[in-house]
């Protein structure tokens, strides 16, 4: 633990030659002595110089990547938050099912508005106007919004005849890409299987079936992204 969090070469000093950023790294290792499931931290950044911050939030993200330890903070620090959080894009046409998949994802209630502008969602989604996927002179605007996300997440609607994705879409992106299919309660198994082969062919690697008015696939869909 000393040499994950950079105290190693510190170990043999007395506690009063510590750093401040140093006794919040110590007060950390601390409490990973007996490898907790869960992990709450209280201000784990606070009063800490840039380095020391950084430091910190690479350990705690190694930690829950490594070890799935759950971790559970609290800050003031927005920074904290960014770095922290997993964080995905959901990218389709208009009336795909992006709006009411977040909403089904928060457990709010499903009410359909259409998205005019980027829309940050719970801090942990990122849902998009389906005209920055319909028309070509937008798509630009995909590529930048994506950069602050960690997933792609391309969304099909099943009932829909066609894709707007073109063949390899995911490769623009450079990052994980996963395929859902939407309104799986109103389509055929022909249609779901359309909508497979869709997404495949725009470079989605695991595909998942999903209704946002039933709720059928949205937990293995969350479980897969591991970002809540």
């Amino acid at each position: 633990l000393l040499q994950q969090l950079e105290l190693a070469d510190a170990s043999g000093q007395k506690l009063s030659a510590y750093s401040t950023g140093m006794l919040q790294r110590l007060s950390i290792a601390r409490a990973l002595m007996h490898k907790p499931k869960i992990l709450f931290l209280d201000e784990p950044t606070i009063g800490l110089d840039a380095v020391s911050k950084l430091a910190v939030r690479e350990f705690i993200l190694r930690l829950n990547q490594t070890h799935k330890t759950t971790v559970i903070l609290t800050t003031h620090d927005m920074q904290d938050i960014e770095a922290l959080t997993r964080r995905i894009i959901l990218i389709g046409r208009s009336t795909a099912g992006k709006t009411t998949l977040c909403q089904r994802i928060n457990h709010e209630e499903l009410q359909y508005h259409k998205t005019q502008t980027v829309q940050i969602v719970n801090q942990s989604m990122i849902d998009t106007p389906g005209e920055y996927l319909e028309r070509r002179y937008f798509r630009g605007a995909l590529m930048v919004t994506a950069a602050d996300a960690d997933t792609i997440v391309l969304v099909q609607d099943a009932t829909e005849k066609g894709s707007m994705f073109p063949p390899a879409y995911s490769s623009m992106f450079a990052k994980p890409c996963v395929g859902v299919v939407t309104k799986s309660d109103l389509a055929s198994e022909h249609e779901i299987s359309n909508a497979r082969q869709y997404l495949k062919a725009a470079g989605a690697g695991e595909i998942f079936v999903v209704s946002s008015v039933t709720g059928e696939g949205v937990e293995a869909l969350v479980r897969h992204l591991d970002f809540l």
